[in-house]
């Protein structure tokens, strides 16, 4: 490309909007035809498919483990993952700033191809538009996903039941701790995890699929709201015990720093499951075999009612305390 940002003209269709995309995205997504057009015919030899669509909008667009085109494919492949399918193609749909340097959208490009890669997904197709400075902020994505559900597995809210464990397969909060540090000109030393699970969730269900209830990515909310939706969702309650919980040490200091709590932050590499109570030792041990699920925790266990609660037991069990989702501002309550 000729000039060092994106001007207007780029997204305005004809030559110059094909020739940017023919030496740029195509390029960066090491494909002919990957962003060429909005469409691609497909056929799968499946059953049935699951299918996941997100927007990403992200300051920073660069942090320290990742960029939002990281973000955005790893996020897209865990949320079909969670949902029990083999993640398998892409789509991402680019709205870009007038006046961004075309340095940084071959970054985010490139960081799309990588992770992908990684991902073992395939970017089928997407779409480019340009809109007017002060329009956007930098760069939005929008990923809509599409996963082969190759096993027959059930998993949702309403199979929670009693005695099931909670298990989280990585760290907590890492990913928005690092963001917000950035946000507020911190030194965080706490880098975001972000990375792609399907490979993980995949040898869990060839294994364990009979035993697995629910499985959660932890994005906005974190661990507090995707539990209080799942307790409520299955007329329970859940209780988490305070060791148990994957926080490292530099993330409860960067969080005391911020304000801030690791259990309400979105989590880059961390899945919630829920599985039999019976099976969870099992499938534990299975988790922490792979390159991302070496900190897992069984970290709480479903109870009878109330329906929706959620509570936090400190150590050797001494007290409880509720867990809420926290309004702007409010402290850190992570002991």
């Amino acid at each position: 490309m000729s000039s060092e940002t994106i001007q207007l003209d780029h997204g305005a269709g004809g030559d110059f909007t094909r020739a940017a995309i023919a030496d740029l995205v195509a390029r960066q997504l090491g494909s002919t035809d990957a962003g060429a057009g909005d469409g691609e015919a497909l056929e799968l030899d499946v059953a049935q498919i699951a299918m996941r669509s997100d927007t990403f909008v992200l300051d920073p667009l660069f942090f320290d483990g990742g960029d939002i085109g990281r973000l955005a494919v790893c996020a897209s492949v865990n949320g079909l993952a969670s949902a029990g399918a083999v993640p398998r193609y892409l789509t991402i749909s680019l709205v870009i700033e007038q006046g961004l340097p075309v340095a940084d959208l071959a970054h985010v490009l490139d960081s799309v191809r990588a992770s992908a890669a990684e991902a073992e997904v395939e970017v089928l197709a997407g779409d480019t538009q340009v809109v007017r400075a002060g329009e956007a902020d930098k760069l939005f994505l929008a990923v809509a996903g599409v996963g082969e559900l190759a096993l027959e597995v059930e998993l949702g809210a309403e199979r929670v039941c009693p005695g099931d464990a909670v298990i989280l397969t990585g760290a907590l909060g890492n990913h928005g701790l690092q963001i917000l540090s950035q946000r507020a000109g911190l030194a965080a030393a706490v880098p975001s995890d972000c990375a792609p699970l399907g490979g993980l969730v995949w040898n869990l269900l060839e294994d364990y699929a009979s035993s697995l209830r629910c499985m959660r990515e932890l994005s906005r909310g974190g661990l507090i709201g995707t539990l209080k939706e799942l307790a409520a969702g299955a007329g329970a309650s859940i209780e988490l015990e305070e060791h148990r919980l994957p926080v490292a040490r530099e993330a409860r200091t960067t969080a005391a720093r911020l304000g801030s709590d690791p259990l309400q932050l979105p989590s880059g590499s961390s899945l919630c499951l829920v599985v039999e109570g019976a099976a969870a030792a099992d499938v534990l041990e299975l988790i922490r075999w792979q390159p991302q699920g070496k900190t897992a925790q069984i970290a709480g266990v479903v109870r009878e009612g109330p329906s929706g609660a959620l509570t936090l037991v400190g150590p050797d069990g001494a007290g409880e305390l509720a867990l809420e989702p926290l309004v702007a501002g409010a402290p850190a309550r992570l002991r």
